[in-house]
């Protein structure tokens, strides 16, 4: 008799286990990243208001070209229509926009057994490239010959982008929250400037910003600095993160979680603590800040500041008061269990035959099109498919739009 109770007994903690383990009784069901994502709702009845200068060309023929000999770790920079880029195998390649050809390829990876690199990126000026490929190393190459001129060994990985400076100085940002001011011609440093040290991260790293001969940075701490570019003092220092995620190692997305846009004498920036905030870029004051949780990109134009998240909606808020004045869907799908996952780009207002258009691509295969109308938007677009694994995107030296995949690129004449 006591067998029977203990094995009633044990059957009952059995089920009740179960029932509290699923998301309603007799459900199993798991919510996927965009249904965990609060929704954002218009609050703001305020007209939009566009500057249009870029025709939109998606309606022409596309053609993708392989452009690297491996996937693309970073955007790249046109200069004089070629295209240069780094690649996670630690080669930097150079293609003819015209030609659509590869002029020259070179691995600055060097000996390193294990070729798998993440971050980085590359810098142009004056016929030379400065180039990081998620290593410790800066590698200067001569542009049009792909031949390595310098090197300089840092005291950490490097994921950012190396940005310049002046056309001797350039400025590197380190894993470990260090930036530094290095001289390329003197082989010094000009000065150096450290946030609060992490022992553990896994934040997106955003790339310095040089703004009227200041520094801009955002460590993955939660730190904003604004730096006097010659000298690397501080003018002002704001936190983005939680008090008590200060000088605590965690994996907690308190870092900014898309690159900042910058606006006159204003930045607009996302951080993982689930705000939007607009910064004085003079003084570091907050004008305004909204809950928003978690934003995966960002632009300006007009009066409107567009963003995406991770909930598939693209949002018009107002750069005046950051309240939100237009929301769309971005997944049409029925069944919205079975959606998966998606990244976007930073969203367009071209130029059509119409007026204008905002456009927002993703990484799993779509440009949607929304159309503008007397000062607002349609909220269903057009959807033109594409190549997936969307992941950088931008304007040539040509004025023509391009989107990055893997090792391809996209090219979209006017």
């Amino acid at each position: 008799m006591a067998l029977k109770y203990m094995f009633r007994n044990f059957l009952l903690l059995i089920l009740s286990l179960t029932i509290v383990s699923c998301d309603n009784f007799g459900s199993r069901k798991i919510k996927n990243i965009n249904e965990l994502t609060p929704l954002l709702s218009v609050n703001s009845n305020e007209q939009i208001t566009v500057n249009v200068d870029l025709e939109s060309p998606f309606k022409n023929s596309i053609k993708s070209y392989a452009v690297a000999k491996s996937k693309i770790i970073s955007n790249p920079v046109f200069a004089k229509g070629t295209l240069y880029s780094v690649d996670s195998k630690g080669v930097v390649t150079a293609f003819s926009v015209k030609e659509k050809r590869i002029l020259w390829s070179q691995d600055v990876a060097g000996k390193i057994f294990d070729k798998n690199f993440v971050g980085g990126g590359v810098a142009y000026n004056n016929e030379k490239l400065f180039v990081t490929n998620g290593s410790r190393f800066l590698i200067v190459l001569n542009a049009k010959t792909g031949h390595e001129l310098k090197r300089k060994e840092f005291p950490d990985i490097i994921r950012n982008k190396p940005v310049l400076l002046s056309e001797k100085e350039v400025i590197i940002q380190t894993i470990s929250n260090q930036v530094f001011d290095y001289n390329i011609d003197t082989a010094n440093m000009v000065w150096q400037h450290e946030g609060i040290v992490e022992t553990l991260t896994s934040r997106k790293h955003i790339d310095p910003i040089i703004y009227n001969d200041k520094v801009i940075i955002s460590y993955s701490s939660g730190q904003m600095v604004n730096l006097e570019g010659k000298t690397g003092q501080e003018i002002w220092q704001v936190n983005l993160a939680n008090d008590q995620d200060l000088s605590l190692p965690n994996f907690d997305p308190s870092s900014i979680s898309c690159q900042p846009v910058i606006e006159e004498n204003n930045i607009y920036v996302s951080s993982g603590t689930n705000k939007i905030t607009k910064l004085n870029a003079v003084n570091g004051q907050v004008v305004w800040q909204v809950d928003a949780s978690d934003i995966k990109s960002m632009s300006l134009n007009g009066n409107n500041l567009f963003t995406t998240n991770n909930a598939k909606q693209i949002v018009a808020l107002s750069t005046y008061d950051g309240k939100i004045k237009w929301i769309s869907d971005l997944d049409f799908k029925l069944d919205k269990h079975k959606a998966k996952a998606a990244s976007f780009l930073n969203p367009l207002v071209l130029k059509n035959a119409n007026g204008w258009e905002l456009a927002v691509i993703d990484n799993i295969g779509g440009i949607y099109s929304f159309a503008g109308n007397n000062g607002n938007l349609e909220t269903m677009p057009i959807l033109t498919k594409i190549m997936k694994n969307a992941e950088y995107s931008g304007v040539t030296c040509c004025g023509n739009i391009y989107i990055i995949a893997d090792n391809k690129a996209l090219f979209f004449n006017k």
